[in-house]
């Protein structure tokens, strides 16, 4: 960020606020794009191995709230 805001960096991609943050100060082009963020697990972990464990890790995490955090609710 700080390469960016010194005017050593053209363009970078901003998550969530830090993007609402500098659309509201009229700082740049802001355009929006498509990514996708994921959680991977370590299989080579001797807990995460386990298949019953990995989806009730997965079960208990609530994608909107995380969502809502990383996206900004976009």
């Amino acid at each position: 960020m700080n390469l960016f805001e010194s005017g050593q960096l053209d363009q970078m991609p901003l998550h969530g606020q830090i993007a609402k943050n500098y659309q509201a100060k009229g700082e740049g082009d802001l355009q929006v794009k498509a990514w996708t963020d994921y959680l991977e697990f370590n299989h080579q972990n001797p807990d995460l191995s386990q298949l019953d464990l990995r989806q009730a890790i997965a079960y208990a995490i609530d994608s909107r709230s995380v969502e809502d955090l990383i996206g900004g609710g976009a």
